[in-house]
């Protein structure tokens, strides 16, 4: 017996990570080909080199059936490669600038957004927009309901805004 399972782990070891390494691929295909859509203005698709969305996303183990919330989407550069890599099987919620708000700049961001997912239903299919406006707006999806929360190019901004003493040095 001791023969028989000393033969059959490595077998079966082999055969589990080639199973992890195909599901692993297929999922890295759709994010390539998400990166690769024409929905990607040529502007930011020109910005690849420097921010490595592909790198980027897999290091931070994103799958393609998962809920993920993108915090202040701004003009949407990873926006473009989150929906429709989501699309399919997951769920993108961009929780970013009120299109109410008396702002004049948060007011078009929230209503760019907006319209950027209604005239590109194909592409985006159905993105869930939520406000993000701390403290007093944080509620973008009910509790455990999301596998991931992303932000990117904002932390820089939020230091500038914070006043807790001593946060803007760290």
């Amino acid at each position: 017996m001791h023969r028989f399972i000393s033969r059959a782990l490595p077998a079966c070891t082999l055969i589990a990570s080639f199973a992890v390494s195909m599901a692993s691929h297929a999922a890295d295909d759709g994010l390539q080909a998400a990166i690769a859509g024409t929905q990607r203005s040529a502007a930011n698709v020109a910005r690849d080199p420097a921010r490595h969305p592909l790198e980027t996303l897999r290091f931070f183990g994103i799958a393609p059936t998962m809920t993920v919330v993108e915090l202040k989407p701004g003009g949407g550069w990873y926006t473009e490669i989150l929906g429709p890599y989501l699309k399919p099987q997951g769920r993108l919620i961009a929780a970013g600038d009120d299109p109410a708000s008396t702002d004049a700049y948060e007011s078009k961001s929230g209503q760019r957004m907006i319209k950027k997912f209604a005239a590109a239903p194909d592409t985006f299919g159905k993105v869930d927009v939520a406000v993000f406006d701390p403290p007093s707006k944080l509620s973008f999806a009910p509790a455990g309901s999301v596998d991931m929360v992303l932000t990117f190019r904002n932390i820089h901004n939020w230091i500038a805004e914070l006043d807790e003493p001593g946060l803007k040095q760290t």
